[in-house]
């Protein structure tokens, strides 16, 4: 009998687990028409990045903040393409996985962003893009161009 209840709790307690699966679409990312000419879009990418923590008589062991690991996904999309300065229409997807045990619980976490990669254009590239732009004049660090 006692063999019975001790599997029975076991087997309660193993199977409740509760996973959390949330998606969180960043504001658009609205580019206004003199910038577009400026950015050239080089692609979707995605990654994602996981941690864990596991408490122990209500002390936290391991790691898993969620804006450190958001800015580690972020930074990983980035470098999977050359080149890529930024991430526009970003979204962002937070799992997490909770085992609550008697005397022990384990959270562990992934987060997935992904996006589409831009590249702002030097100012050399703006120079050949545009032929009928005369001259440029740098006054006070803002680039103003003169047209005829």
């Amino acid at each position: 009998m006692n063999k019975t209840i001790v599997c029975l709790l076991s087997l309660a307690f193993l199977c409740s687990s509760c996973v959390e699966h949330t998606i969180l679409p960043r504001p658009a990312d609205t580019i206004s028409e003199s910038v577009r000419n400026n950015v050239e879009i080089l692609g979707h990418t995605e990654a994602k990045t996981g941690g864990g923590r596991l408490w122990i008589l209500f002390i936290p062991f391991g790691w898993g903040k969620e804006e450190v690991m958001e800015t580690i996904a972020y930074k990983k999309a980035l470098k999977k393409i050359p080149n890529a300065d930024g991430l526009i229409d970003q979204k962002v997807t937070y799992t997490r996985v909770r085992v609550p045990l008697v005397v022990v619980t384990f959270v562990g976490k992934s987060i997935k962003v992904e996006g589409t990669a831009y590249r702002i254009k030097s100012d050399r590239e703006k120079q050949n893009q545009s032929p009928n732009d005369k001259t440029i004049i740098n006054i006070n660090n803002n680039t103003q161009k003169q047209e005829e």
